[in-house]
């Protein structure tokens, strides 16, 4: 196993992928960035997503393993979702490459806390961000833990500023309109390629992390009474709740001058594709994120507390 970086994890995995001439077809959880699945159609790779599950919010596993049998899929992309990792994973993992020897397996762990040793797994890549908004934010970079046998190449990829931009723009847009994304945007120059860190990227990395742990525990302890939070093995990259009345919380949030987000918009249901995801339609509903990273102080964490505890309504499962 080795260590590679670059500008972000999405521009490592289409480095090896590209090194390895990786080509087919894809399996996705519909719950992850657009960035993921854009990266593989500039590769000319075609995605197929697949919904969560409601007892663990991770990949359908059943459904996963109906689709890499039926669907003859040659790549498969797991993630965690809001950073939750488990032995669960691991031996789903275990399993696929067990039972389909030539999947080539995408352990995507961007928002997982940055692990640095080099244990020996199945998955041939191991994935981690540490760009704006991740659990360890240094406002750059991703890295890739690689199976020795792998190449790695540096592409050579046209970037345009103005294209990413425009991806962002274009995104955001689509979750406010509910509009279909528009793949000729996606295939656009909207991904940079560079090893050029200013600086020793591994010790910012590592620095970074230890900050950013001390601070996230402290406000999941001022969060940890509020109705509807999750286990806190959820709570690493932000903070999530699951309420009825998500809306009105978050709508009062903002009007106290404050700011949280919401689940990150489901990659079916005919937005970026047409399979029917409804468990993760239902999280899109009733999931909360609150920030503890260092966009949040103790203080706004204390006020966000304090009015949640009095509005918000878990949902009864």
């Amino acid at each position: 196993m080795r260590m590679v970086y670059n500008t972000r994890a999405c521009a490592v995995l289409y480095n090896v992928l590209k090194s390895n001439n990786i080509a087919g077809t894809v399996l996705i959880p519909s719950n992850i960035c657009e960035s993921v699945p854009a990266t593989y159609m500039l590769l000319g790779i075609n995605p197929i997503f697949c919904d969560v599950s409601i007892d663990d919010y991770q990949l359908d596993k059943s459904c996963a393993i109906r689709l890499i049998k039926d669907k003859k899929i040659n790549i498969l992309h797991y993630n965690h979702t809001y950073g939750y990792d488990s032995e669960e994973d691991i031996a789903f993992l275990e399993r696929i490459k067990y039972s389909f020897p030539d999947v080539f397996i995408i352990d995507d762990k961007c928002l997982c806390f940055p692990e640095f040793l080099l244990n020996d797994t199945v998955a041939d890549i191991s994935l981690y961000s540490t760009g704006p908004v991740k659990c360890v934010d240094i406002g750059w970079g991703g890295y890739g833990i690689i199976k020795d046998n792998l190449i790695y190449e540096e592409n050579n990829l046209v970037f345009n500023s103005n294209d990413l931009i425009e991806f962002d723009k274009h995104v955001k847009k689509c979750h406010c309109n509910d509009s279909p994304v528009n793949k000729k945007i996606l295939l656009s120059n909207w991904l940079e390629i560079s090893s050029n860190y200013q600086g020793n990227y591994w010790d910012d990395v590592k620095a970074r992390s230890r900050e950013s742990l001390n601070h996230k525990l402290h406000i999941n302890e001022i969060y940890r009474d509020i109705p509807g939070s999750l286990p806190i093995e959820y709570c690493n990259w932000r903070y999530q709740l699951l309420l009825e009345n998500a809306n009105e919380c978050i709508k009062a949030i903002f009007e106290a001058g404050l700011f949280c987000s919401n689940h990150y918009k489901s990659l079916g249901n005919g937005y970026f594709s047409d399979v029917n995801t409804p468990n993760n339609f239902f999280l899109e509903k009733h999931i909360v994120n609150l920030f503890n990273d260092f966009r949040f102080s103790y203080e706004q964490a204390k006020m966000v507390a304090e009015l949640l505890k009095i509005i918000a309504i878990p949902v009864n499962r």
